[in-house]
């Protein structure tokens, strides 16, 4: 196993945490639903963490020619992939909860989950300015749908309480990862 193969070995598995947990939640609700309401939110959410964890893991086999391992790489993976799980655990009400829909509960703990959803981007930025320098910020069209929507739109959301600024924002956000998943 060279250092590649450890690297996407340990991001995939966190990824496929975060994936499983986000999946479990969606089963859950979906078996709970008559006692707790699914909603708009939450499934934006959830669609947004599996995007995401797929978009990333993509983008790290196309890096592997010059991805090696060592410490830097390793905190990287960590902080990529670490929220996205938090997230998927976080963003479904236990059953017993009592919440009549699980957009309450998403709203009620909007400020966790959207600083949560910030943090991935933070280190992609800052990975990608220590790796490459400038050199990776020559396309505007790119940089707003890979930093400043995705930076700025959980910002906002944090402080936003009413739902359908949640349900535009993450939708926002699911259709441009799902671009960005097919930026050649």
């Amino acid at each position: 196993m060279d250092g590649f193969d450890f690297l996407f070995s340990l991001y995939s598995l966190l990824l496929g945490l975060a994936v499983a947990h986000a999946m479990t939640g969606f089963a859950d609700s979906w078996v709970d639903r008559a006692r707790t309401a699914l909603g708009a939110s939450t499934i934006l959410l959830g669609l947004l963490i599996l995007l995401r964890a797929a978009g990333q893991w993509t983008s790290f086999w196309d890096g592997r020619g010059g991805l090696a391992m060592d410490p830097w790489k390793v905190l990287v993976c960590l902080g990529m992939a670490l929220p996205y799980i938090f997230i998927a655990r976080v963003m479904f009400p236990r059953t017993d909860a009592g919440y009549a829909s699980i957009d309450d509960y998403y709203l009620e703990n909007r400020r966790a989950l959207m600083t949560a959803l910030l943090i991935p981007t933070c280190v992609s930025f800052a990975s990608n300015i220590a790796l490459s320098g400038s050199a990776f910020l020559q396309e505007p069209l790119f940089i707003a749908m890979k930093y400043v929507l995705p930076l700025a739109i959980p910002l906002a959301l944090i402080f936003a309480g009413r739902q359908r600024w949640h349900r535009a924002g993450l939708g926002v956000l699911t259709a441009c990862t799902l671009v960005l998943m097919f930026w050649a």
